[in-house]
């Protein structure tokens, strides 16, 4: 089995530049790390335009369209978003969204466990400069004050009153971010541990949206300069990635693990094998596609795909159009730079 990952499509975003799987493409088994769009029906008319198989988790975009489609729709609450997905892909479906918050974190395909949750983040992440002790207070309220998931994300609360004139809505929180990461790793330990209790235990494929790796926000836009790591993002650090290296390597039944979230990281971090401490290697994945006019995209590639029988990252070449177009781009970008300079 071999199956394609994909990440941060943003395809309501990129609206300028549209994107499709090839149609002789469409058959094979695709994951799809979050922030497809930010919004279910869009996310839903495109999955079921281009994916035949696959399974997709939400990203933190999945309430945007509360901001978008004000006032035409009514704003919707998390579960009420979620739920959308879960009845387009359901449990029994050709494709399948994994959430711990809709119960279903698990799919078997062809003997491969995929386990998935957007998970967000635990809001420990520590910073040696501004945050060294991973303060949950402090990165809690940097994150709100910062993010707009907490401007657009609304959940139901009988307590404290609604906000926005609607009392059903209240805005949602960093605790809310957590709380979701805790079910999100409880229901991973409750399905890994049944499988490697089992007689023949399944090679694991881990999808989540929000990275449990920090090596992410080192080799990506989120800092200005990887040898002198200090721009506003590295204010928002929790809010994108939580560090579970250790958590991982305890299961040995984890294969693959495949993320989003973190537009722009560098190509070698893309996909790489993580080497366990007790031997044996995880291979990590990040095809992610980010804003194409920000030229987040330049290392993107569509026909990024997994082996399952070697647990390593197959590549088709990038058309040479694509090369062009993004080398064009790039360099449009840097002079944009050089002039704002």
């Amino acid at each position: 089995m071999k199956f394609r990952v994909l990440s941060d499509l943003h395809v309501d975003y990129n609206d300028r530049y549209p994107l499709e799987i090839p149609e002789n493409g469409r058959d094979v088994f695709t994951v799809l790390c979050g922030d497809t769009s930010g919004g279910p029906e869009t996310t839903i008319d495109w999955v079921k335009k281009n994916v035949c198989r696959g399974v997709l988790v939400s990203g933190n975009h999945l309430p945007y369209c509360n901001h978008r489609e004000f006032p035409v729709l009514k704003k919707r609450t998390m579960d009420e978003l979620r739920e959308v997905l879960a009845e387009a892909f359901p449990p029994d479906g050709d494709i399948t969204y994994l959430d711990a918050e809709t119960g279903t974190v698990k799919k078997v395909v062809d003997g491969i466990l995929f386990l998935g949750s957007c998970c967000y983040t635990d809001m420990r992440i520590s910073h040696e400069t501004l945050n060294p002790n991973g303060d949950q207070a402090l990165n809690r309220r940097c994150s709100e004050f910062n993010m707009n998931d907490y401007r657009y994300g609304y959940v139901g609360r009988e307590w404290p009153f609604g906000s926005d004139n609607d009392p059903r809505l209240t805005r949602m929180t960093a605790g809310d971010y957590e709380k979701w990461f805790a079910n999100a790793l409880s229901a991973f330990d409750c399905a890994l541990l049944e499988n490697e209790k089992s007689e023949s235990p399944m090679p694991v494929v881990l999808v989540t949206h929000h990275p449990l790796l920090p090596i992410f926000l080192t080799h990506s836009y989120y800092v200005d300069d990887c040898s002198n790591t200090w721009s506003w993002r590295e204010f928002n650090w929790a809010s994108y990635a939580s560090d579970l290296r250790e958590w991982m390597e305890s299961h040995p039944s984890i294969k693959c693990y495949c993320c989003g979230h973190i537009h722009a990281v560098e190509k070698k971090w893309r996909n790489f094998k993580m080497n366990r401490a007790n031997g044996g290697d995880i291979l990590v994945v990040s095809n992610t596609r980010g804003y194409v006019e920000h030229g987040h995209d330049y290392d993107f590639n569509i026909n990024t795909f997994v082996d399952t029988e070697t647990w390593n990252v197959v590549e088709e070449p990038l058309p040479e159009k694509d090369v062009v177009e993004r080398k064009a781009m790039a360099e449009k970008l840097m002079r944009c730079s050089a002039w704002l300079m």
